[in-house]
């Protein structure tokens, strides 16, 4: 079939819309609310589920990309994903110091309230319901490591005298450099520590979608009051308060999506006459309906969605009503010349009208829309979850939008055009009093395409748009990479002020890294000195801090001691699995029970206490350097090639969530560009389909120097480049194509003149509602 003839269809086929909207409008308003209505509330049935992914990790990060398998292959040693709750401690006094006697016999009496007083077992639980347990042969027990480890985590064990605690602080720090838990540590000549002005608690939690999971978070932090601690100043949040604080900054945007509604009304009202401001209305519906039925589409097939889809909300708000005016002025267009022309109206004229207008104005809106769509569509099939979520929605959202814009508005505006007839009888043939008047726009146009028909304008146009665009593209090239969470919620929240605190008390970030070993044989002489190999290897990367295992040593460190010193295994490689579960039970490491190694090992635990079968195991490290992600992909790729083992069969992983994003960064470009071209070739194929080569040309020309301008813009004014910032590229794709189209379509098909004096006044009303909508 020839775009010719598909053209011809289509125009037959809105024609035809048309008429049954001028026969039944009541009846095709009233059933397109329906089905928006049932769409809208078809979540609250329990056949449908609407999720809402809330895990960082599993939003921002390449669920292809090897960081982020290694990852969810932790997830197995943990019992579940991690949700750390962090707790920053400083001395009330100011410039006061940390190791003393008395604070640090405070700070164990709150660790004590964390692990057994704080909850409440009905509304929230406690610690022991959330956190990370160890096996230990017998009851479950919470596993917790850190600084107060050295104490092994018992008040009773803290020194009375500031010596005491100096002194075992010493001794910490040849086990694990204190700088992995303190701030502003002071050391003599001698590298002795002197005094630390902050110390950092992590307690791990096991993610749960428990109501009552959020609630012991919540009652965590705002139990760490002054009151309770007056020799300290407690700063504490949990994964729980970054979503927290994204749901307060929608919340506070809520007025200001309210706001854009009402300016996007006001200024409809004012584009299609104050006598029918009533009609404008319909753009609360529209934008209304089609944000909620994309929700309800994606509750009925339960997908998930994120935070991020409640800015889709400023888009509909922006675009969606663009299509309202193209069909009020090409109606009144099409009124104006029916007029001039001395038609008698008659009962079957706005009928016609109104067929005539879906039929000239549709096939234009259908060509906007199914690109915005497609464009939204492609960004929805990268494997970035924030970008899946959000682009589906868009496309869902732009799906309706289309749908009531067809049948909605033409039915409202029908019933509207009918009933003004008969108030004003054969008034009603005037033309509507204009407050954004075409008057001029003709005489404009004239004068526009006469000023660009000259060559040498021409010429200069061009050259200026391709070198601004040559410009643009330099600076896009230079264009930095990364994102901190912080800039995805307020300066002033929670979150944002803990981490600023945690930048100015700590120079550098510490975090735990795994090395997850696979198919290692652990009876065999060989392989236990390849690893042994590998973890001074590991511990000799400038990065890493002390030894692998941190505080008290790696699992098979301790495991071998206890059979040496405890059972008097001599030769602890060959007894390797025996006494298995006594080992967890007993007391001989570092800060009491050993059942947290438990976690480190995977394997089949028998009766008889001996572990047997053990696929897979565990090591840890700290790192710290910046946070800066450039350098931690490097400190990546570093500890990586460290911990290769030249086994046959052996596997080494390398995981913590800060790698997560490093690799993000790295890739974001290939995404980028990838998602970019597919976006403009599909684009591309539906102007072709639709519209012709020659729109289609124009179409792809003008994307390319738009998103070249806005990458180099972008880059000027310092932006980087972002999963965040990527969703703003292609959603720039989404919107301006219609415009492009708009303005394309009609100058192909009726020339420069006729088709900028048609649809360019159209085009102009519609981006100031985008800008007061999305602005």
């Amino acid at each position: 079939m020839s775009i010719q003839a598909i053209e011809r269809t289509l125009h037959g086929a809105f024609y035809r819309l048309g008429l049954v909207i001028g026969n039944y409008p009541r009846l095709v308003a009233i059933l397109s609310l329906l089905l928006s209505v049932c769409l809208t509330v078809a979540p609250l049935f329990p056949a449908s589920k609407l999720i809402v992914e809330r895990s960082a990790p599993r939003l921002w990060n390449p669920t292809s990309a090897q960081t982020f398998k290694d990852w969810e292959e932790s997830l197995k040693f943990g019992g579940g994903e991690l949700y750390p709750a962090a707790i920053i401690i400083r001395p009330a006094e100011t410039d006061g110091e940390l190791l003393t006697s008395d604070i640090m016999k405070q700070i164990l009496y709150l660790h004590e309230d964390v692990v057994s007083e704080i909850g409440d077992p009905g509304s929230s639980g406690s610690f022991k319901d959330w956190c990370v347990k160890g096996d230990t042969g017998g009851e479950d027990s919470c596993v917790v490591e850190n600084f107060l480890a050295m104490f092994d985590y018992n008040l009773t064990n803290v020194p009375d005298d500031d010596e005491g605690v100096l002194a075992m602080v010493q001794w910490f720090d040849v086990q694990s450099p204190v700088e992995a838990s303190l701030g502003g540590v002071e050391r003599d000549s001698e590298g002795k520590v002197l005094g630390a002005k902050s110390l950092m608690l992590i307690y791990d939690l096991i993610k749960s979608s428990s109501p009552k999971f959020s609630t012991y978070q919540s009652l965590l932090i705002s139990s760490l009051t002054p009151s309770r601690y007056p020799l300290l100043i407690v700063d504490a949040i949990t994964e729980s308060t970054f979503d927290n604080d994204m749901v307060d900054a929608i919340r506070n945007d809520i007025p200001w999506l309210l706001a854009a509604i009402a300016l996007v009304i006001l200024w409809l009202a004012v584009t299609l006459g104050w006598e029918r401001k009533h009609l404008a209305l319909s753009a609360l519906i529209t934008t209304v309906f089609s944000i909620s039925v994309a929700l309800g589409i994606q509750g009925i097939a339960g997908w998930k969605i994120c935070s991020l889809n409640f800015f889709v909300s400023f888009v509909v708000v922006g675009v969606g009503v663009d299509d309202l005016i193209v069909l009020d002025d090409c109606y009144q267009d099409l009124k104006k010349k029916r007029d001039s022309l001395g038609r008698e109206s008659s009962s079957d004229g706005p009928k016609e009208l109104i067929a005539e207008t879906l039929s000239k104005a549709g096939v234009a809106i259908l060509l906007t829309s199914c690109t915005s769509v497609v464009a939204f569509l492609v960004g929805a099939f990268t494997d970035l979850p924030a970008v899946v979520y959000f682009c589906r929605n868009a496309a869902l959202s732009f799906t309706w939008c289309f749908f009531l814009n067809v049948t909605l508005f033409p039915s409202l505006l029908f019933l509207d055009e009918t009933l003004r007839a008969t108030e004003r009888g054969a008034k009603s043939s005037q033309p509507r009093t204009p407050s954004i008047s075409n008057f001029s726009f003709d005489r404009f146009c004239s004068k526009f395409c006469s000023f660009l028909d000259k060559p040498v304008v021409s010429a200069v146009v061009v050259a200026s748009t391709l070198a601004i665009a040559w410009w643009c593209l330099g600076e896009a090239l230079e264009m930095e990479t990364g994102m901190k969470p912080t800039e995805t919620v307020a300066s002033d929240s929670t979150y944002t002020k803990f981490m600023n605190l945690v930048d100015s008390c700590f120079s550098d970030r510490t975090r735990s890294i795994g090395l997850h070993v696979y198919g290692l044989d652990y009876g065999n002489e060989t392989s236990i000195v390849a690893l042994f190999d590998m973890i001074e290897r590991v511990e000799s990367q400038p990065t890493v801090v002390g030894k692998v295992g941190g505080i008290g040593g790696h699992w098979l460190k301790a495991y071998y001691g206890y059979l040496l010193e405890v059972k008097g295994i001599e030769n602890p490689v060959e007894s390797f699995g025996s006494h298995w579960s006594s080992f967890l039970s007993s007391s001989y490491c570092l800060g009491g029970s050993c059942s947290r190694y438990s976690l480190d090992v995977i394997g089949e635990i028998l009766p008889s206490g001996t572990i047997v079968n053990v696929t897979a195991s565990r090591f840890k490290i700290l790192e710290r350097s910046p946070f800066e992600t450039t350098g931690l992909w490097r400190v990546y790729q570093e500890v990586k090639e460290a911990s290769e083992v030249d086994l046959e069969g052996v596997e080494v992983m390398v995981s913590t969530r800060h790698f997560l994003a490093a690799e993000t960064d790295e890739v974001i470009w290939d995404y980028l560009l990838k998602s970019l071209t597919a976006t403009m070739v599909s684009v591309f194929l539906v102007c072709f389909i639709l519209s012709g080569p020659a729109v289609s040309v124009l179409v792809l020309t003008t994307m390319i120097l738009l998103d070249l301008t806005l990458l180099g813009l972008s880059s000027l004014l310092s932006v980087k480049l972002s999963v965040v910032s990527f969703i703003c590229v292609i959603m720039s794709v989404g919107l301006s194509v219609d415009y492009i189209l708009h303005m394309s379509h009609a100058v192909v098909k009726y020339g420069p003149l006729e088709g900028i004096n048609s649809m360019g006044i159209s085009v102009f009303k519609g981006s100031l509602t985008t800008m007061l909508g999305i602005a």
